[in-house]
Parts: C-alpha cells; structure tokens; sequence
C-alpha cells in the first residue's frame, strides 16, 4: 500500500531523514573541493615563494604586496603568498616543524624561542656575507648581537636572521613579539629568490626609516 504524501507524512520523513540531507550537502562540497584540488594546475617549487609567519598577520595585505614585488621583480615567477602558522602550544610547535622538515616555506618570521630552537641546527641560511651588517646597524639602529647563533656542528658562530625591527613595513603586518627574526630556509640549490626578496624588504624598511 502506498503512503499517501501530505504534509504530516512529509513532516514525518524530514523529521527522520533530515540527516541524509545534511550528508548530502557535505558530500557534494567535498566532492567538488576535491575535484578542484586534483585538477588546478600545480605550480612547481620554482616559481613559488612563500614567507611563512608563526603568529597572527594579515596576510591579505601581504599578499597583495608580495604580488606588487612578484610582478615588478619576478616576473618569471608565478606565485607569492604570505602563510601564518597558528602558535598554538600543542600544535604550532609541529607544524613548524613539519614545514621545516618538508623544505617547505621560503622567508620565516619566528619569534625568538623558535628561532633561537633551529637556527644553530642548519635549517637557516647564514646572512652575514650577504649583507653590510654594520651599514645595517648604523643607519637602522638595529641590534644585532643576539641574532648570532653557534652552528651546532661546526661551532661557529653566524647571523642566521635580522630582527624584525629591521622591516618595519613586515612588523606591521605580523602580531609577533618585538624580540622575531627574519631568516631565510637554507637551499640546496643555488636559488636566490628569498635573498632578493630579504633585500627588498630591507631597502623598504630604510626608505621608510629616511622619511621618519
């Protein structure tokens, strides 16, 4: 015998069924997410950039600027983003890690306890040839002593990363303490993007510092 369809019965299978639905809905935009992520175009490693912040930023704004300098300095690249980690003490700590691990990210902003934590293990590079480190000092009036850190394998001593201090256009983007560095993830390749992009950052901040 069929059910008749009224709005009693109708009331009766949503009341039981709604769920179905719901599940329905979930499946579809999961579905269509997915099919999304499978056939994007995957950019390779080369013509990507990412600065990876651990803390809060508005990485809008930073995209949009990161898009500005991608345009004007690079323009063989494809894409550059700006990527906040959440420091959440259970899980911050790993995901940095992983990103590390994976050679994932290009220019990191690290409060001082992580920074400190992977700067003498090899992860960063070593800045002090790159850059005039006392020119630095006397025009940006930027400390620079505690940013030396031992190589953890060969004792010696480099600047594995700037204080954020010396960025002022980074500092104000990115909710991270005062005492951050800047560095730059060490590359097996001869890939000098992040530098460049370090220098850019640097000159910002000294044309900045001239018109205060």
């Amino acid at each position: 015998m069929k059910t008749p369809i009224n709005r009693e019965t109708l009331k009766l299978h949503w009341m039981y069924s709604w769920w179905k639905y719901v599940l329905a809905v979930v499946l579809c935009v999961f579905g269509i997410n997915l099919i999304y992520t499978v056939t994007e175009p995957r950019i390779p490693d080369s013509e990507k950039l990412d600065v990876l912040i651990y803390g809060n930023a508005d990485t809008e704004a930073m995209d949009a600027w990161l898009e500005e300098v991608r345009a004007a300095q690079f323009p063989e690249q494809k894409k550059f983003t700006a990527t906040a980690l959440m420091p959440d003490e259970t899980y911050g700590p790993m995901a940095l890690m992983a990103r590390l691990g994976a050679n994932e990210g290009d220019v990191f902003v690290l409060p001082r306890e992580q920074y400190q934590a992977y700067a003498g293990s090899g992860a960063f590079m070593a800045l002090e040839d790159q850059l005039d480190v006392g020119a630095l000092g006397e025009e940006m009036g930027v400390q620079l002593e505690r940013a030396w850190r031992r190589d953890e394998d060969s004792g010696e001593r480099h600047l594995y990363g700037l204080p954020i201090g010396a960025f002022p256009q980074l500092k104000a983007w990115c909710q991270v303490p005062e005492s951050s560095y800047v560095s730059i993830r060490v590359r097996l390749d001869e890939d000098d993007r992040a530098l460049r992009l370090l220098l850019l950052m640097l000159e910002s901040g000294k044309n900045a510092a001239e018109t205060t």
